[in-house]
C-alpha cells in the first residue's frame, strides 16, 4: 500500500506544481471601451500576455461575459484561447480527431504563443444593444491549462461599465427663408427620420427616455414653424413606421404599426389640430432599405446574400436562409451593422404656402 500512497502523493503535488506557477497578476487587460453605438454594444480591449504568464506546455482561455447592474441578466461574448508550443501541438491533434469537449468548447479566436515573446490581442467585438445592458459590468473569467490538464480559474470583475453617449441638448437652427410671392398656390413638404427608443413591452413613446429628447425635437421643430408661421397652413402630416426584417413577419407588421401609432398620439396630444390631417402607414420589413445598404458596402457572402433577397419570395423563408448560410456569418454582421438604421419612423409635412397679390405685397413691404 504503501509504494501506491507514495506514487499517488506525487502525482498530486506535480500536478498542484503545474498551476501553482503562474499567478493572474501577469496578465493585463487594457485598455477597455465598453459603450452603446449606433444601436449596438462596441467591446474593444487590449489583452496582454507576458512571455512570464505561461510555460510552452500551457495555455489561458479568456472568457469575457457582460453582467447587467442587477446581475439578472449576461451575455458570454466571445472567447480567447492563447496556447503554448507544447499545448498548441496537443491542440491540434484533438482537433484532428473531433475531440468532443473541444468540438462543444471550440474558441472563437485561437494565438498559438511563439516562446519567449509577449502576445497581446486586440479584442473587438459587437453585438445589438438591449436596454439592460445600460450600466451593465464586464467581467473576464480565466482558466489556466496546465500540465496534465490541471486547470486554475481566476476571475477579473469590474474591468468597465457601459457608457452611454453624452445627451446634448437639441438646439434648432431657425432659417429665415424669403418667398417671392406667385398668384399660385404652392404645396410644399418636409421628410424626416427618427430613431425612437421604447421601454421593453411598451409601445408609448416617454418624452424624456434615452434618444428620444433630440429624435422628438426635430419633428416638433419642423411642425413649429409650420403652426406658428401665418404664411403655411398644414395639410396633411404622414408617419411611416419600418421594423428591421428579423423574427416573423407577423410580429413585424404589428411592431412597426405600433411605431407609427405611438408617434401619432404623442403629436396629437401636443398639437390637437392634428389630429384630422394625420395618415398612419408602416412597412413590417424594411427588405429594400437592407437591399440597398447592402449594394452601397463591402460585406462577407454580398452576392449570395443578395440573390436570396432577390429571389425568395416570402419574407420568413427568406430571413430563415439568410440565418443559415454561410454559418450564419452573413446574417450577423447584418444584425449589428445594418439592421439598426432600418428600425425607425418616417415622417413627412406637407403644407400650402399662402397666395400673395401685388397690393398685399406692397403693403408688406
Amino acid at each position: 500500500m504503501k509504494p501506491l500512497y507514495l506514487i499517488t502523493m506525487i502525482v498530486w503535488i506535480l500536478g498542484h506544481l503545474c498551476i501553482a506557477q503562474n499567478q493572474p497578476e501577469n496578465i493585463q487587460i487594457a485598455p477597455v471601451l465598453l459603450q452603446e453605438k449606433a444601436d449596438s454594444l462596441l467591446l474593444d480591449m487590449q489583452i496582454h500576455v507576458p512571455a512570464t504568464a505561461m510555460t510552452e506546455k500551457q495555455s489561458w482561455i479568456f472568457m469575457p461575459v457582460l453582467i447587467s447592474a442587477d446581475s439578472i441578466q449576461s451575455l458570454t461574448l466571445p472567447r480567447v484561447l492563447v496556447n503554448g508550443k507544447r499545448k498548441a501541438q496537443l491542440f491540434k491533434r484533438k482537433e484532428k480527431f473531433q475531440n468532443k469537449w473541444l468540438m462543444a468548447n471550440y474558441p472563437n479566436i485561437r494565438i498559438d504563443k511563439k516562446l519567449h515573446r509577449d502576445t497581446t490581442i486586440h479584442y473587438v467585438y459587437r453585438a445589438p444593444y438591449e436596454l439592460w445592458m445600460d450600466e451593465a459590468s464586464l467581467q473576464v473569467n480565466l482558466l489556466l491549462c496546465g500540465c496534465a490538464d490541471a486547470e486554475t480559474a481566476f476571475t477579473i470583475p469590474d474591468l468597465a461599465r457601459v457608457t452611454l453617449p453624452p445627451y446634448l441638448p437639441y438646439r434648432p437652427s431657425v432659417k429665415v427663408n424669403y418667398l417671392t410671392p406667385e398668384k399660385e398656390v404652392k404645396t410644399l413638404r418636409r421628410e424626416g427620420t427618427a430613431y425612437l427608443d421604447f421601454k421593453v413591452g411598451s409601445s408609448v413613446i416617454l418624452p424624456d427616455f434615452r434618444r428620444n429628447p433630440r429624435e422628438l425635437a426635430k419633428i416638433e421643430e419642423h411642425l413649429d414653424q409650420v403652426f406658428h408661421d401665418p404664411d403655411f397652413e398644414l395639410s396633411t402630416l404622414s408617419i411611416t413606421g419600418y421594423a428591421s426584417p428579423e423574427g416573423s413577419w407577423q410580429s413585424n407588421d404589428r411592431l412597426s404599426l405600433a411605431y407609427s401609432q405611438a408617434l401619432r398620439q404623442y403629436l396629437t396630444g401636443k398639437y390637437p389640430a392634428l389630429s384630422r390631417m394625420v395618415e398612419v402607414g408602416n412597412v413590417p420589413e424594411d427588405w429594400e432599405g437592407l437591399e440597398r445598404l447592402i449594394r452601397e458596402g463591402e460585406m462577407e457572402s454580398k452576392e449570395k446574400v443578395l440573390q436570396i433577397i432577390e429571389t425568395v419570395s416570402d419574407p420568413d423563408t427568406r430571413e430563415r436562409q439568410l440565418r443559415t448560410l454561410d454559418g450564419g456569418r452573413p446574417f450577423r454582421y447584418m444584425l449589428e451593422e445594418m439592421f439598426p438604421s432600418l428600425r425607425r419612423v418616417v415622417y413627412r409635412v406637407e403644407f400650402t404656402v399662402k397666395e400673395y397679390f401685388l397690393e398685399e405685397s406692397e403693403a408688406i413691404m
